[in-house]
């Protein structure tokens, strides 16, 4: 319940799905959600969530705003079931939630143009994080660890500002260089790279400068003889290991404008260039959910890359539907789901988009494994097992939690000691996803 400075309590709408989570015909790989019927033409222009049962998407009239454009924050802790929004999660501002993330233990992070706010719980009022500097982006998250990077408001240098706790305060670290471009991932809770790109009066001499901290930024020192090109709208993250990318737009007298992506394997001592995306037009996001060797690249024109050996090379995710760059947004979750949001509709994938979540079949035995219902609450249905065989019910964390051995080729089983979430149901012969709402 939610406390309000003239009403007891505010009222709260809940709204049912039309359709939950269906199949695509044709497209195997991603599943789908609509959300209720009085927001299908709304613009979904950010997600985030705990899991795949609990997700907040923001909703809003025009992708980019302006006077008195409606807006809700809508939420489902039921995997898209239910849809619950209140009186101070929805408005009518130019002020409207941009995009929005989950920083744990219940608390959701939202930027409202160029100012940020917190919130704990769902449903509850927002208020404004007290951070120091002209709100630039969320550079990286780690449990309750926040760097963000931006303008100092006073002097309008550089500055990284960090939190500790989630959001509820942060500490200032003022920069001397005044940037066009920066970009900061972190390796743990205190080692970390920061890039940073300006202009200088010998335009031949304009170069990006790396620097490193082993003190979560209380010092960090310069990493130089790079080989980096002045490199501005740069995208930086960490792969596994001690593997960084780094994507922008090369700025110089011989190469202006062109976009490109370097890859650095000794936590950005030297950099390589990517070969493979020296033709494309634009890099907007780089994510490496785990920071292990599976990662996202996302252009603008919603076209979607993964990578499986940490950046030495990318394929192309073809989306469910067309995703024009006005109205759609692409975001990556963890190493294999990913979200697509267009006017309305939340779809989704579990396997990255690359390979089969409702049919599992193999070259050894062609008819397919199934799993009825698909979402389900208590029980399920499996048919096409192999008797005998071994089959594993494995976590989204890769545990196994429950092992079958079927006697029979179909076989029903309860759910019911399973939290929600989604399990990978995995033999020698086959791999099928299901979800236990």
């Amino acid at each position: 319940m939610m406390r309000h400075k003239h009403l007891l309590f505010v009222p709260i709408l809940v709204i049912s799905l039309v359709t939950l989570s269906h199949n695509l015909h044709g497209q195997d790989v991603w599943r789908r959600i609509d959300l209720p019927e009085e927001y299908r033409n709304y613009i979904l222009g950010g997600i985030a969530a705990k899991s795949l049962m609990e997700m907040v998407v923001i909703a809003r009239t025009e992708p980019y705003g302006g006077n008195d454009v409606p807006y809700c924050v809508l939420y489902t802790t039921n995997g898209g079931a239910d849809w619950t929004t209140t009186e101070v999660w929805c408005g009518e501002d130019s002020n409207f939630p941009q995009s929005i993330w989950y920083l744990g233990d219940d608390t959701w992070y939202r930027k409202m143009n160029w100012a940020p706010h917190r919130t704990r719980g769902y449903g509850n009022p927002w208020k404004p994080a007290p951070m120091h500097l002209v709100f630039d982006k969320i550079q990286d998250i780690d449990e309750e660890y926040l760097w963000l990077t931006g303008d100092n408001g006073e002097s309008g240098k550089d500055a990284i500002d960090i939190s500790t706790d989630r959001g509820a305060s942060f500490s200032l670290v003022a920069l001397d260089s005044k940037s066009v471009s920066r970009s900061l991932a972190m390796r743990t809770k205190t080692e970390g790279i920061l890039a940073i790109s300006k202009y200088s009066e010998d335009i031949y001499n304009d170069f990006t400068r790396i620097y490193k901290t082993d003190d979560n930024w209380k010092t960090m020192t310069e990493i130089e003889n790079t080989g980096l090109p002045l490199i501005i709208y740069s995208s930086l993250a960490y792969a596994e290991d001690s593997t960084l990318i780094l994507a922008g737009r090369q700025e110089s007298i011989n190469v202006p404008g062109k976009w490109h992506m370097w890859r650095s394997t000794d936590n950005g001592v030297s950099w390589v260039p990517v070969e493979f995306f020296n033709t494309l037009n634009y890099i907007q996001d780089l994510y490496f959910p785990e920071k292990g060797a599976i990662g996202y690249a996302v252009s603008p024109g919603n076209r979607l890359y993964r990578t499986t050996n940490s950046g030495l090379s990318w394929t192309v995710v073809s989306p469910p539907v067309p995703v024009p760059a006005l109205d759609s947004y692409i975001v990556p979750f963890t190493n294999n789901i990913v979200f697509l949001l267009r006017p309305g509709t939340i779809y989704y994938t579990t396997t990255g988009g690359v390979s089969d979540v409702n049919e599992a079949t193999t070259h050894d035995n062609p008819s397919p494994l199934s799993i009825y219902p698909n979402p389900a609450d208590d029980a399920i249905t499996v048919r096409g097992m192999e008797p005998g065989t071994a089959y594993h019910v494995v976590d989204i964390l890769g545990q196994v939690v429950r092992t079958l051995l079927p006697d029979a080729s179909e076989l029903k089983f309860s759910l019911m000691d399973l939290p929600p979430g989604v399990y990978t149901l995995v033999s020698p012969l086959h791999r099928i996803q299901f979800i236990r709402r």
